[in-house]
């Protein structure tokens, strides 16, 4: 999701909205019932000031009303009003219903992209989700040909440079994208930064909470990915691992996983080295231990010490493998 206009973020004391006791289900311990993940003021040329904002809604019930009491503020801190109608504080009313967030490999539209042919990309679909980067700034959620999330951190579309999402951020920070704007809410050129010094949240069931705004903002605005690049770091392992191979050599994987690139690199990675499983045609554990009795001394029963080292130094030794 990419915004045109020039943007300023609230000040990180912004205390937007929310929060009932009870946590979904699904949701970490300690999380909001609604998580603001973002939260951002423009002002235009007359000093109009619109604010836009996204979250989550965490409770696992469905919200009617979000309503927000929002203060502005001077570059010294003052408290500043509309210059023309003088009112101070400002209340803006989110309408729903406002689902409870859930996770679901749903596809809005699906493309093909010729450049990623022969990789998990090579078909892709996008999604109603997004996920902050370090920046604060929202990035689009994708499926992969196997509806596994991803995200494109690169402008320039790279697919060297996509990573998947782990569980926990999938479950933990990503957001449906519910962008919501309120155009030109007060006039003053000399306001700076605003929060929210509380919110009220009715739940269709009739049931309403009122929230102080310092516990409503996303600790999660400005967040670093887990995962490192998915291509790259299949593109490290290449001496010990090909994706069709583990396939071929696997078949108890295959009836578990699928076919599933992700999940089977991730197989291999997190069991099938510990287990001695065979990547490639090219790397046999056991023909390595039986040709190099040196890193049998040196690695004994760790068997991934193996494979790093054939990664690392034996195949450019020229040590056997097979």
């Amino acid at each position: 999701m990419e915004r045109t206009k020039t943007k300023k973020f609230l000040s990180i004391c912004l205390g937007l909205i929310l929060c009932m006791i009870m946590a979904m289900p699904a949701a970490a311990a300690g999380k909001p019932a609604v998580e603001i993940t973002q939260f951002y003021m423009d002002m235009n040329s007359v000093g109009g000031i619109s604010v836009s904002f996204s979250f989550r809604n965490n409770s696992g019930k469905e919200i009617k009303y979000i309503d927000l009491y929002l203060n502005a503020y001077n570059r010294v801190d003052d408290p500043v009003k509309d210059t023309i109608t003088g009112n101070g504080p400002k209340t803006l009313t989110v309408i729903g219903p406002i689902e409870p967030y859930s996770a679901q490999a749903y596809a809005l539209g699906t493309y093909q992209d010729s450049s990623a042919a022969g990789t998990p990309f090579e078909s892709y679909s996008t999604t109603p989700y997004l996920i902050n980067d370090q920046d604060a700034d929202p990035m689009v959620v994708y499926l992969d040909k196997y509806n596994n999330f991803f995200v494109k951190p690169s402008l320039f579309g790279d697919e060297d440079t996509y990573v998947y999402l782990s569980d926990y951020e999938i479950n933990n920070i990503m957001y449906t994208n519910n962008d919501v704007t309120f155009e030109n809410v007060m006039y003053n050129t000399s306001v700076d930064y605003m929060t929210v010094g509380h919110i009220v949240v009715t739940y269709m069931d009739g049931s309403k909470q009122t929230i102080d705004g310092n516990t409503a903002v996303s600790d999660n605005r400005y967040y670093v990915l887990q995962n490192l690049p998915f291509l790259p770091t299949v593109a490290r392992y290449s001496a010990v691992y090909n994706y069709n191979d583990y396939k071929t050599l696997n078949p108890d994987l295959v009836a578990a996983l699928g076919d599933n690139e992700k999940l089977l690199f991730e197989h291999f990675i997190n069991n099938g080295m510990k287990e001695g499983r065979q990547g490639s045609v090219e790397f046999n554990l056991a023909a390595y231990k039986a040709n190099n009795p040196d890193l049998v001394a040196a690695y004994g029963a760790d068997n991934v010490k193996y494979y790093e080292h054939f990664i690392s130094f034996g195949k450019a030794e020229g040590r056997k493998a097979v």
